[in-house]
Order: structure tokens, then sequence, then C-alpha cells
């Protein structure tokens, strides 16, 4: 029987701790208590903070928007943030620290308010200018609605020495090191797999060319784009080939969903920008999928259903690294922000404490070596080989596999 508040002068000291113990499990907040430990929620502006010194200075930052299509849930979010870009996370490392900015944009302002979206990125360069973060990626959508950060260099203040990189190079690198490490796990071998690449744009045809240039070739490959461009994803398979890619090559077209033909993949690579192309009931078992899709190629309840139920498939995040180290992290958490923590992204807001999404680190690893230049329009095989170079050598690894901010069921 549990004793009342009035039995507490009665209990015995192992009695108490027992209590004790029991009423901090009750009041956990939805993040961990592993994740608790590197993470510092904020009240007050982290801003302010950073101003009178009591904040390390920031070396780097990123970007990003509210990725929120419901204006019901983003305008508080906004009015949060004065409507004005904001400081929002800063994580530490030893050899730099990295601040992520969120403009009061969301997913709707991206493609249907033009001048606002230039608005919020003048003034959020400005900050990073004020803050002294010299080398600035982008997060999200930013990158394609700004023709690869090609847009962004025009709105940099003219006083300032700022370097904008989409952040594409570090995560190319990072779906290789995921790639490479579900492979091993599962004891596969990447001569034997059917290699689908849905969507190529910058990081679906960057990690199709650093893929082919780091690791041994699939048996097959299937690209898979809009019609629109056709020409495009043709010129790619001539080129494969003609880099000397000896398997087959087949080009694939989609409209709102991926063509049947598509699954036929055993390791899918998404990243295109259209949510849900991909049904998880068409995938055959065990096939692999690695999304960097923003939002995702495939709905992320059903592939959870069926990675619990059926366990024939994977389904994981392709944009987060793991550091050997822990991430210390400095939150803005004012009181009125935690009930809308639920609709930002999980990737972030639930990550373990070594994790961290490569387009946010990569501003960091541009602003540290000179051998990783900033890099605007789709990566370089170059530049993305270097970064996987680099990644390699910080001892970066792929996470446990998750989606969501969530363990997968596997």
């Amino acid at each position: 029987m549990k004793k009342s508040l009035t039995d507490l002068s009665k209990l015995t000291p192992q009695e108490k701790l027992a209590l004790i113990n029991n009423l901090r499990t009750q009041v956990l907040p939805e993040d961990d208590s592993e994740t608790m430990t590197i993470i510092k929620h904020e009240k007050r502006s982290l801003l302010s903070l950073l101003s009178i010194g009591e904040l390390p200075p920031i070396t780097s930052a990123t970007l990003a928007y509210l990725p929120i299509s419901d204006q019901s849930k983003s305008l508080p979010i906004k009015e949060i943030f004065d409507h004005l870009p904001t400081l929002f996370n800063i994580y530490q490392f030893s050899y730099g620290s990295i601040g992520l900015i969120v403009l009061p944009i969301d997913e709707n302002d991206l493609f249907q308010s033009k001048q606002l979206v230039n608005s919020m990125l003048k003034k959020a360069l400005t900050l990073c200018s004020f803050i002294g973060a010299s080398h600035i990626s982008l997060a999200g959508l930013l990158p394609s609605i700004t023709q690869y950060g090609e847009e962004i260099k025009n709105h940099t203040p003219k006083t300032s020495s700022l370097s904008i990189t989409t952040g594409h190079a570090t995560t190319t690198a990072t779906v290789v090191i995921t790639l490479e490490n579900i492979l091993q796990n599962k004891n596969r071998i990447i001569q034997n797999e059917t290699l689908g690449f849905l969507g190529l744009g910058s990081i679906g045809q960057s990690s199709l060319e650093l893929i082919l240039s780091s690791l041994p070739h699939p048996k097959e490959i299937i690209l898979c784009d809009i019609a629109l461009l056709e020409n495009k994803i043709n010129q790619i398979k001539t080129t494969i080939i003609a880099n000397g890619f000896k398997g087959k090559v087949t080009c694939l077209f989609s409209d709102q969903h991926a063509p049947t033909q598509f699954y036929k993949s055993s390791i899918i690579i998404g990243a295109t920008n259209q949510a849900n192309i991909l049904d998880v009931s068409k995938l055959n078992p065990q096939t692999i999928v690695i999304d960097d899709s923003i939002p995702h190629c495939f709905d992320a309840n059903k592939a959870f259903e069926r990675m619990t139920n059926q366990k024939d498939i994977i389904c994981i995040e392709a944009g987060i690294i793991e550091a050997s180290h822990t991430i210390q992290e400095v939150r803005y958490s004012p009181k009125e922000l935690i009930p809308y923590h639920k609709y930002l992204p999980k990737i972030i807001t639930q990550r373990k404490e070594s994790e961290i999404t490569s387009c946010i680190l990569s501003s960091l690893l541009t602003a540290t070596y000179t051998e990783l230049p900033p890099s605007t329009g789709i990566p370089n095989i170059s530049l993305a080989k270097k970064h996987l170079k680099i990644l390699k050598e910080l001892n970066f690894n792929a996470p446990k596999l998750r989606l969501n901010g969530t363990d997968i069921p596997i």
C-alpha cells in the first residue's frame, strides 16, 4: 500500500530514497535521461547570453526553418520568435561551436512567399555576421529553393566575409557511411544489390557518384526522377557508364508515385522533395531504404508498422552522423515553446548524445578544414571524397538505425 503524505516523517532513509527515485522517473520530460545530461534547456535568449559572454563564441552556423505545413501550429512559434531569425541551438565541439538559426518561415512560405524568404535570409545572415559565424550551411529545402545556395550569396552583407555552403558534400559522405555500415551489419555485399536512386538532385546525384567512386559497384542501378528531368537522367546514365560502370542501368520516371519497376531495387537511396512517393507496402522483403528526402519519400508510420509487424524491411534516415564523443548542446526552450516541440524535427529534438545532422556539422567542418571549401551547387566528386575522408579521420560513424528520432524495431 502507498504511504500518504502525512506518513513521510515515518519513512526510513531507504524508503525516502526509493520515493525520490520514483518521483524522478515520473517527472522526466520527453527526452530520455541520457539526452538530458548533454542538453542544457535555456529559457533565456541564447543571443543575449552569447553577447554577455555566458556562452562560448560561435564558429559557424546553420540556417533552418520551421518544417511545418499547418499554419495554425507554425504561427504561434513565429510569434514566440518575434518573427525574427532566432538562435535556437548551440552545439559544442572541442574545435568550435555551431549555432542553429531558425528562420520564422514554414513550409508554405518556402514556396509561396519568396519575398518573405529573401527578407529573412538577409536578416539571418546579418545575425550570423554579428555573432561571428564565418561559415554558413543550409538545412532542409533551403538549398533547393535558392539554386543550391547560389542565390543566398547575393544576400550576404557587403561588409562581411561570410561563406555559404549547402552542406550537401557532408550529407553525401554521410549517405556512403550509412550504406557501408548497414551492409556490414546485415552481412550483405553491394555487388549483389540493385541500387535504386529516387531523386537525382544534388544529394541523389552526388551520392551516386561517391558510391561508384568509393565502393565496389552494385550489380544494377535504377535511376528515377520526374519526367521533366528525362534529359538530365539520361545524361547521368551516359556518364556513369563512360566512367566504368559495367552493370545494367535503367532510367524510370515518376509522377505522384514511384513506378512499379522501381520496386525491383533492393537498396533505395531517397533524395526527393516529393512526400510519400514510395509505397511501403510494395517494397520487396529485405529492401533497405536510406532516405534523405525532405519530407520523407515514404509514410513513416506505415514503415514503422511494417518494421514492427513483419520485420522484413529497413527504412532509415540518411542525414545523421555519430561522433565518437558526446556533443554538448544549449537549446532555447522558453516555456511558451515547450508545447510546440513536438512539431519540430525529431532528428534534432530527440537526438542521441553523440549524434548530429550532417547539414549542421558541415558548417563547422568547412570553417575548420581548409581542404573543405564552402560549396554551392551540386558538390563535385573530389570535394565529397574529402568530406568522407575527414569524417572517417574524425571517427564519425553511422548512428544506430533510427527514423524520426526513434530506434527502429529491427
